[in-house]
Parts: C-alpha cells; structure tokens; sequence
C-alpha cells in the first residue's frame, strides 16, 4: 500500500527523507510553513498534523519519536488547518494505514493502558460475547468520588422516577461495557446529572469514556430519549445496513461525530416508550456499541472521573435483573410437562 496513492490528488511535497535530521528549517521558508504534514515512520505506521510553523513541530516531534522517516507537507492557509488534518486522517484510516495520531482516530494504537485489566486476546473474546467479567470481582472505588456522588444521585432521584432506568443502566453496564467493575472510574463514569425539575426534567444522565460521552438520557416516563454513540462500521455491514438496522429498532442515526471517537461513529436517537432495551438488546446495535466502546476505553482513560456518581451504578447493580424478571414473567404462561 503506497501513501502517494491515496494523496495523489492533495498538493503535498514530495517526501522528504529526515531520519537523521534534528531539524527541517533549510525545507520550509518561514513564510510558507503553515499547513498539514504527513510523517512516516520506520515501522510504516504515519501521522497527520497540522501547524502554523511546520519546522518548530517537527522539532517537538523529533523530542518524542527517534523513528521519523519522511515527512510530506501541503501548505494550507490557518482557517484550513482542522477541517482538511480531520479529513486527511479518516481517508488515511478508511484506507487501512497505521496511524499514531490518537485525536480523530478510531483504532487506538496497541500497548493501551486498559490492557493492563483487559489483554488484547480477553478483548477479543469479550468483542465477541464469549467472556464476562468475573462476578466476584470488587468494584474500583474512590472515597471522595463516592461521597460527592451521594448529593447528585439525590438531586436525581428529586426530578425522575428512578427505577425505569436502572434496569436500562445495569444492562448497559454489565453488557456493554467491558471488565466493568474493574474498569470503573478510570476508564468509564457515570455522571447524575439532576439540574431539573419534576416537570422538566431535562438530562438525567450520561456515560462518559475517554474524551466523550456514549450515553445519555434525557427526561423521563415513556417520552424520554435515549441518544448512544456506535460504531458505524458494524452497523453498514449489517443486513439491509443503517436504514433497516433503524426500522427495525424505530430509532434515528445521526452522522454527527465527536472529535475522540473518530470518524467510524455515528449516533443513535431513540425515545424510551414501552421497551428501551430492545435497542441494547438488538444483535448489531450491541456489537456496535461494544467495539466503539472498546476502542475508546484503549484511547486512554475518562477525562470525567471527579463527576461519578457511584452511588447510581450501585442502585443500577442492585436492581433486578430484567433478564431474570422476564425469564420468570414469561414462565407463567408456560405449561407444566405431563407426568
């Protein structure tokens, strides 16, 4: 796979060899040095960046990667800079490259720090619903975090009827997201949001990974509506793809995208009405959810640990479990064997 065929048609430099450069400052002109650069590295992987002066970056790059190879430039006026790196980093992505960017991406790179609770063979495993988190594995807790949690998780319970969405958040949790109880805090939160009232409750809640939110929901009763973040390849390649994937779950998707979660992403709106687990339950909506959960949880850790509400997982963990409940709802209607 050659770089230049895929940016053939981008008025880029040709690639300038720099391994045994500290610094490119003879390339650039001071006067032509705003744009976005591509640089490629011994092991092939490459990273797209932007910069106002493409010389002092690279100089900041060179503190950090011994590795560099080539470095690729197109000159670009300042207005230009995020929107064209954004573009150039998915349709280098889409088309297969290793890249080390972590800003735009959606396949982190190996060696995460979540691996050091989940092993990259483990996720594997998980991503196909072929392992649980051990059930008598300890919740990860932090006293000051479980003490400011208590005064959101009553400002909640003061705006909604809570027990509608507990049955939602503890399959959410114990499905969705993986080595939950060992994961909580550092790599997931929860946070209570409670800013409403009775009447108007407006958002409840949101789950929050890496940089972003995930989930959320907002108001409360039957017109509540749930908003969740996928990934957007999964649910393409699902029979029918997007649009009957949103059929069959009466649900919207959105091709609105937050900057950490990349451009494989797209968000689900749905309002809560009889059965808001028929979302989370759906086979390609799942393993959506799952792999962009996934990936986000390798990016790095949450950025709102301060804001979990402890307390709500806890009542979410203690709620009955809506699989066993219906499992008994439905035994009632089914005949007992003949002797």
């Amino acid at each position: 796979m050659l770089l230049v065929d895929h940016i053939g048609d981008l008025n880029f430099t040709p690639a300038h060899e720099v391994e045994n450069r500290p610094s490119v400052a003879d390339l650039f002109k001071k006067s032509r040095r705003c744009g976005i650069y591509i640089m490629e590295f011994q092991n092939n992987e490459i990273y797209v960046g932007k910069a106002t002066d493409v010389v002092r970056r690279y100089g900041q790059h060179r503190k950090i990667h011994q590795d560099i190879k080539t470095i690729r430039f197109q000159r670009l006026k300042k207005s230009e800079l995020d929107q064209s790196e954004r573009t150039l980093i998915y349709r280098l992505e889409r088309a297969g490259f290793g890249l080390r960017n972590v800003t735009f991406t959606s396949i982190p790179q190996p060696g995460s720090d979540f691996e050091a609770i989940m092993p990259k063979d483990q996720q594997d495993l998980w991503l196909d619903r072929k392992l649980k988190e051990n059930g008598s594995v300890n919740r990860a807790q932090d006293a000051a975090i479980d003490a400011r949690s208590l005064r959101s998780f009553d400002k909640l319970l003061k705006i909604c009827t809570i027990d509608p969405h507990l049955s939602f958040l503890q399959y959410y949790i114990n499905n969705l997201i993986p080595s939950p109880k060992s994961s909580e805090i550092s790599f997931w939160s929860l946070t209570a949001l409670g800013n409403g009232t009775k009447e108007r409750p407006g958002s409840l809640y949101r789950l929050n990974l890496f940089w972003q939110e995930v989930m959320w929901v907002a108001g409360d009763g039957e017109d509540a509506e749930i908003w969740l973040r996928c990934a957007r390849s999964p649910l393409e390649a699902a029979p029918g793809g997007l649009s009957r994937v949103a059929r069959r779950i009466d649900a919207e998707f959105d091709d609105f995208h937050y900057k950490p979660g990349g451009s494989d992403q797209i968000s689900l709106h749905a309002f809560w009405n009889d059965d808001p687990l028929r979302i989370l339950r759906d086979e390609d909506i799942a393993r959506s959810i799952r792999l962009f959960n996934l990936r986000l949880m390798n990016k790095g850790p949450t950025n709102f640990s301060r804001s979990h509400c402890s307390a709500l997982v806890t009542a979410a963990y203690e709620a009955p479990d809506p699989e066993t409940r219906e499992a008994q709802f439905w035994s009632r209607f089914r005949k007992s064997p003949r002797n």
